[in-house]
C-alpha cells in the first residue's frame, strides 16, 4: 500500500493532521465539485447486528422534505385511581395499583394464581393511514424478569375486555415472558412473532422505554438492551405478503395486558409509567384544542386524580326545581363548569350574584393540574316559575382567576381577585310567565382565550339592575367552549 508521508503544505502533496487523519478540503472550483450524500444513523446495530441508516429526501423543487409529528395521546399514571374518562379496564383475580411512585401496577396483590388476567385499554382508537407511520411508546420498570407462565403485552391491540384472559385478537405489540421480549404482528388472530431480547437482556431496576413504529410494509421495535437507552432497534417484522396492511382493523386502541397461563413461578409485577401515541411525519394542522381534547384533556370531564364524570352541573333528569337566591360570596345555586342552575331573583338589586362557579383543580402530587383555556361562553335563561315583581334585568359577566369563590376576594401578594369580562344582558318583564325567555341567548366568543390557572376559579355572574322579585324562578343553561393544556 502507498504511504502518505505528509506534504507539510508542499504543493502537490497530501497532508495528515496530528491524529494521523488525512486532511481534506472539498474543491472551491465549481467545475471540480463532487457530490456528498447525507445519511442519518438511526441505530448502530447493537442488537440487530448492522447499522440502520437512512437518507433524507427532497422535493421536486430541491427542498429538503421534513416531517412534523402530531401527538395523538399522552398519559402518565400519577393519580391514585383509574381515569375512567380515557381508560377502561377489566381484571380476573389480579388487582391494579395506583399512585405507587407514579406507576400503574399490574398484579398489585402479587399473586401467582393460574388464569389470572387483567387489561387496561384506551377508549380512544388510533387510525393507521397510508404512508404515515404510527408510533406507540410506553415506559416501565421491572425488579425481575417475567416469571414462568407469566406474559405481558403492550402496544396497539383489540381484545374482548368482557371475557378473560382478554387475549389480543388484532394489532401490533410487545410481548414479555420468561424467555425474553418479543415483537408480535397480529393480523386478525394470526401472529407473526420475532424474539427481540433474551431474558438476560431485559433491563432490570431502571425506567425503560419501548417503542413501536408501524409502517405499511414493516414494523420496527425499539427499546433497550443492557442499559435503559430506548434508541436501539431491537428488531423488524416485515408485513407478510399475504396481508395488505399490518393489522386488519386499521383503527385500534392502545392497550396493556398481564396474564398467567399457569401457576406463575413467582409473583412478578408489571409497572407502567406512561403511554404515548404519535402520528409521525404528518402535520395535521389541528388546532391545539382539537389535539388536547382528543387526548382526553376536555374540561367537560374529570381529569387524572380528580372526580370522574362530567364537570357540569347537569345530572340525569334534573328538574329546574324551586331555585335558591344567588349570593356574592358562595355558589349557592351549585358548582360546575356550566350546566343547569335555578335562582330566585331576590338578591339585592345591583349586586353581583354567582350563578355557577367552578374551581380548576389545583396541582398536587397525585393530580395533574391543567391550564384552562376558555374560548367562548353561552348563556340562555327561561322563567320556570311565574315571577312576582320585576322587571328583572340581568347584566352578565365572566369572573375568573380568583383564588377563592367569593367575588369579594381581594388582591394581595398571596391571593387574586376575580378578573371580569362582560358578556351581555337579558331582561324579563314584570310578572313574566313560565316559558318566557330572557332573550335568544347570550354568546361571547373570545378570539384571545380567557386563561384560568390550576387552582383558580371561574364563574358566571348575574347582576339584576332592575327590580327584585318576591317569588318566581329563573333557570339558566350555561356552557363553556374550552380546553385544557
Amino acid at each position: 500500500m502507498p504511504i502518505i508521508d505528509g506534504g507539510s503544505s508542499t504543493s502537490g502533496k497530501a497532508n495528515v493532521d496530528s491524529n494521523y487523519n488525512l486532511t481534506v478540503n472539498t474543491p472551491l472550483v465549481e467545475a471540480q465539485a463532487g457530490y456528498i450524500t447525507i445519511q442519518a444513523e438511526l441505530d448502530d446495530g447493537e442488537v440487530v447486528g448492522t447499522r440502520t441508516v437512512r437518507q433524507p429526501t427532497a422535493s421536486i423543487f430541491n427542498r429538503l422534505a421534513v416531517g412534523i409529528d402530531t401527538l395523538q395521546f399522552s398519559d402518565y399514571f400519577n393519580a391514585t385511581a383509574q381515569n375512567t374518562a380515557i381508560w377502561k379496564s377489566a381484571a380476573t383475580t389480579f388487582t391494579f395499583g395506583f399512585g405507587t411512585g407514579g406507576y400503574l401496577v399490574f398484579n398489585n396483590s402479587s399473586v401467582t394464581t393460574t388464569a389470572a388476567a387483567q387489561i387496561y385499554q384506551t377508549y380512544r382508537t388510533f387510525s393507521f393511514e397510508g404512508s404515515t407511520p404510527l408510533l406507540f411508546e410506553f415506559s416501565e420498570i421491572r425488579t425481575a424478569i417475567p416469571a414462568t407462565n407469566q406474559q405481558a403485552e403492550a402496544g396497539f391491540f383489540l381484545a374482548n375486555s368482557g371475557s378473560a384472559p382478554y387475549t389480543p385478537t388484532d394489532g401490533v405489540y410487545f410481548r414479555f415472558n420468561s424467555n425474553g421480549v418479543f415483537g408480535v404482528l397480529n393480523f386478525n388472530g394470526t401472529e407473526t412473532v420475532q424474539q427481540l431480547l433474551t431474558s438476560g437482556q431485559i433491563v432490570i431496576n431502571d425506567n425503560t422505554s419501548y417503542r413501536i413504529i408501524i409502517n405499511h410494509y414493516r414494523i420496527e421495535f425499539w427499546g433497550a438492551s443492557a442499559t435503559s437507552d430506548p434508541r436501539i432497534l431491537l428488531g423488524v417484522i416485515p408485513v407478510p405478503s399475504a396481508n395488505g396492511p399490518a393489522f386488519s382493523s386499521l383503527n385500534i386502541p392502545a392497550a396493556l395486558r398481564l396474564y398467567h397461563s399457569g401457576t406463575a413461578g413467582s409473583a412478578v409485577q408489571f409497572k407502567v409509567a406512561n403511554v404515548v401515541v404519535v402520528e409521525m411525519d404528518t402535520n395535521q394542522s389541528k388546532p391545539a384544542a382539537h389535539q388536547l381534547n382528543g387526548m382526553g384533556l376536555m374540561p367537560y370531564q374529570g381529569q387524572n386524580g380528580g372526580t370522574m364524570g362530567t364537570t357540569a352541573l347537569y345530572s340525569n333528569s334534573l328538574a329546574p326545581g324551586a331555585g335558591a337566591a344567588m349570593t356574592n360570596t358562595t355558589a349557592a345555586l351549585g358548582t360546575g363548569l356550566g350546566g343547569q342552575f335555578s335562582t330566585l331573583p331576590t338578591l339585592t338589586a345591583n349586586t353581583d350574584g354567582i350563578i355557577c362557579s367552578y374551581q380548576n383543580p389545583a396541582t398536587t402530587v397525585t393530580q395533574t393540574g391543567r391550564t384552562l383555556y376558555i374560548t367562548g361562553v353561552r348563556i340562555q335563561s327561561m322563567v320556570t316559575t311565574v315571577l312576582v315583581g320585576g322587571p328583572v334585568q340581568y347584566f352578565y359577566s365572566l369572573a375568573f382567576g380568583h383564588t377563592a369563590a367569593s367575588m369579594a376576594t381581594a388582591e394581595s401578594v398571596i391571593a387574586k381577585a376575580p378578573r371580569r369580562v362582560s358578556l351581555g344582558m337579558e331582561t324579563y318583564v314584570s310578572a313574566a310567565a313560565v316559558g318566557v325567555l330572557g332573550s335568544v341567548g347570550v354568546f361571547m366568543p373570545f378570539s384571545s382565550p380567557v386563561v384560568v390557572n390550576a387552582g383558580e376559579f371561574v364563574a358566571i355572574i348575574a347582576k339584576n339592575v332592575g327590580t327584585v322579585t318576591t317569588t318566581g324562578v329563573v333557570t339558566f343553561l350555561i356552557s363553556f367552549d374550552c380546553y385544557y393544556e
